[in-house]
């Protein structure tokens, strides 16, 4: 039971209180104390959402205190410090010594956006979204743009074993994007589904600013989730590379949620208002048809109606550009504040954490990992077969077998866990 992690008034007290971090205070040692909150409440946002009819008791606190919108800031905090701040410090000379402070940090972002992809599965969430969403729909897209599947291939067996720590933060960066992203395209069509609750804007920048119905249709076209190494084919499922037999279905998890999405995108009410058909998005939308063959309608019977409206849209005439209907609304986002409000800041921030990070002292590491570890222990008592992987989050049946503390999926996940719960095994 999720209760067995964190009781009904700890989830709220902890949710309650949360506060968006400074970005001049990630990395530090007082910034790492709290770390073993967020990854308890991820454990049981996972939990509850993979056994219904549970009460999703982290959606319904977020929604008590109206707090998504910390939630979202603290991911885009995250973000800035790893796109202006990680750089800065990857500058200093010798390189790292330690990069498991780095991944922590890393990770934290990773397990917000999945928190958030959990919740905002509830439209009553998005009531409390309004302020935060242009920030959430930036931050999603930016990751599919990004994304670099075959890199994530590349590195996945082995993102700690190379002996260049830079590269093993590089590594890191490449499979949380990967991750991310497939947390971003279920975020993404939540948020479509429910314009009508978020800023008016929203729609605009989704449709017009990035063009996301053409950016989707991409990654489908190119079949990125899916990787072909020699005579084996290997599909991105719940954060890991997995070798898909015939006897797989057509489509991964993930793959149907990128359908889902731009079906969501094309039918919605409120394209009609914001978006144009024009020769070239009629070109890249209808190369999609030839994916849609019986098996995968089959598998997924909202792409019938999908596949029909993409077969009418060859009929209609190309239009030019519309101009977006909606009133501009002037509100700089969190992201733009952040930028603006430490700019030219970035390398004085990362002198600050560069040590602590990269060089740290043996009992400040101890203490920053001990920290984050806490967070995973309170999966010791919940039953087998709703365990969670400590590096992946898929369902975990086994735990190292000397302390029979942290849970792993498989023999690969606890190889690459280890440099860093060594640390703490048996203690």
């Amino acid at each position: 039971m999720s209760s067995d992690i964190l009781t009904t008034p700890e989830l709220d007290h902890i949710i309650q209180n949360l506060k968006v971090s400074k970005l001049d205070e990630i990395g530090t040692i007082d910034w790492f104390k709290d770390r073993d909150k967020l990854c308890k409440i991820h454990q049981v946002s996972v939990l509850e959402a993979e056994s219904p009819p549970c009460e999703e008791r982290v959606k319904s606190a977020l929604v008590a205190n109206n707090n998504i919108e910390v939630f979202v800031k603290e991911l885009v905090t995250l973000a800035v410090w790893r796109i202006k701040i990680l750089p800065e410090m990857c500058k200093f000379s010798p390189k790292p010594e330690q990069v498991i402070p780095t991944y922590i940090i890393l990770y934290s972002e990773q397990l917000i956006a999945s928190i958030l992809e959990v919740v905002l599965f509830y439209e009553e969430v998005f009531w409390d979204l309004y302020e935060s969403c242009i920030d959430l729909v930036d931050y999603s897209i930016s990751h599919l743009i990004v994304l670099d599947t075959k890199a994530a291939y590349k590195v996945s067996e082995n993102a700690f074993s190379d002996s260049d720590t830079l590269k093993v933060i590089n590594n890191n960066i490449t499979l949380m994007n990967c991750c991310v992203s497939a947390s971003s395209l279920s975020i993404l069509r939540y948020v479509v589904e429910n314009l009508d609750k978020v800023r008016l804007t929203a729609a605009s920048t989704i449709y017009t600013t990035y063009d996301l119905p053409v950016i989707v249709a991409h990654l489908i076209d190119k079949n990125v989730w899916s990787i072909k190494d020699g005579d084996k084919v290997y599909k991105y499922v719940d954060n890991k590379w997995k070798e898909w037999l015939p006897s797989d279905p057509v489509l991964s998890k993930v793959e149907c949620q990128a359908w889902l999405l731009l079906r969501e995108l094309l039918m919605n009410s409120t394209v009609d208002t914001v978006y144009s058909y024009t020769n070239y998005r009629k070109e890249v939308l209808s190369k999609l048809v030839r994916h849609l063959h019986d098996s995968v309608v089959d598998q997924l019977s909202p792409l019938a109606d999908l596949k029909l409206w993409l077969h009418r849209l060859s009929l209609v005439s190309p239009k030019d550009d519309m101009k977006n209907p909606f009133i501009l609304e002037i509100n700089s986002g969190y992201k733009e504040e952040l930028l603006a409000d430490y700019n030219d800041k970035w390398k004085e921030i990362a002198e600050k954490v560069v040590t602590l990070l990269f060089y740290p002292r043996h009992n400040d590491l101890v203490n920053i990992v001990k920290g984050f570890a806490n967070g995973l222990d309170g999966l010791i008592d919940v039953a087998d077969n709703i365990n969670t992987c400590a590096v992946c989050f898929a369902k975990a049946l086994k735990r190292c077998s000397k302390c029979r503390k942290v849970w792993y999926c498989s023999r690969q996940c606890q190889v690459d866990n280890w440099a860093s719960h060594k640390l703490l095994c048996g203690k």
